[in-house]
């Protein structure tokens, strides 16, 4: 079975438990960049509720740029926000110290384009999602 999805900054776990289930997964990389999507933007439990993460895409999010070409404002230090952010939310979570060391790298990794960046996020997901079950 093959599956045709979009590519988000950390998709949710249930595309995960599909994409287990499938032999092919074609990211869709042609289409037109959609604001308001969780392509360039996600979602972490802060204590005092829901907490946004956004990227900051270098030519706003009023774009009509096929989603391979969008790129990342390099001006901005949003690596470093996110994962103080994320720091913030889960340092005292029970699993968080197994997953800390793993993650960190890709705060730390400087990206262009949005769907390298969500590429490499879905990658760290599925390996560390991959032998546990959903």
């Amino acid at each position: 079975m093959t599956l045709i999805t979009d590519l988000q900054y950390f998709p949710s776990i249930i595309l995960c438990k599909i994409s287990n289930k499938t032999s092919n997964i074609i990211f869709e990389q042609y289409e037109f960049y959609q604001k308001m999507s969780f392509r360039n933007r996600c979602q972490v439990a802060g204590s005092q509720g829901r907490i946004n993460l956004s990227i900051p895409l270098a030519k706003g999010r009023d774009q009509r740029t096929l989603m391979k070409d969008v790129r990342i404002a390099g001006t901005y230090h949003w690596q470093d926000q996110h994962w103080k952010t994320i720091l913030a939310c889960y340092s005292r979570s029970p699993w968080f110290e197994f997953y800390r060391d793993e993650l960190e790298p890709l705060y730390r990794k400087p990206f262009t384009f949005l769907l390298d960046w969500n590429l490499a996020c879905f990658e760290w997901k599925q390996g560390s999602v991959s032998n546990r079950e959903i």
